[in-house]
């Protein structure tokens, strides 16, 4: 009986955190811990999560699109280099030892946790500065490390609506909707 209780109760937080991560992103940052928590090896809370993520880009997608905010052109230009990301990481997920990997989720989640803290204010409006050549780089750049890293912690949503609003001048809201285009490689891998 507790074991179907717990089942209830890990279901609900599991379908909470896909909820609001539809729009928030770090979906795998929250659930992957939690299956992790529950007993279930790293490598297969990462691979679960990766599966049921997918669904939530395609409707997350659909829904964004019908209020016309993806940015398709950046959405398939970063579309090979965060597929790459992806696979990088699931190639280091499959490598890493199962400690390693926990710790390594932990300090993503903190790190996370901190940078967004900071910038409370961050992709509320578009911004009105063009970007520069050095930001763009830095962007494509800071996308294929949150690709590669979110395929091992969870997380690259977050961090690649980072990349996107700091580096592209997009809100919180586009970047969301661009980095699920951009987000269908990576999650395959």
């Amino acid at each position: 009986m507790f074991e179907y209780l717990g089942f209830l109760v890990l279901g609900t937080l599991v379908f909470a955190a896909f909820f609001l991560g539809v729009l928030t992103g770090g979906i795998g940052l929250v659930v992957r811990p939690l299956l992790i928590l529950w007993g279930v090896p790293p490598q297969v809370a990462i691979g679960s999560t990766r599966i049921a993520s997918l669904g939530t880009r395609w409707v997350g997608l659909g829904e964004l699109e019908r209020h016309k905010k993806v940015n398709w052109k950046r959405g398939l230009l970063f579309f090979a280099p965060a597929s790459a990301g992806g696979f990088f990481g699931a190639y280091v997920t499959g490598i890493l030892d199962d400690e390693v990997l926990k710790i390594f989720i932990a300090v993503t989640l903190v790190a996370a946790a901190f940078l967004f803290a900071r910038q409370k204010n961050l992709g509320t409006k578009p911004s009105t500065h063009v970007p520069t050549l050095f930001r763009k780089a830095l962007g494509f750049v800071l996308i294929v490390f949150a690709t590669a890293l979110g395929s091992i912690t969870g997380g690259a949503g977050m961090l690649v609506s980072y990349a996107l609003i700091a580096c592209y001048g997009e809100t919180y809201i586009t970047a969301a909707a661009t980095r699920k285009v951009m987000g269908m490689g990576a999650g395959m891998a």
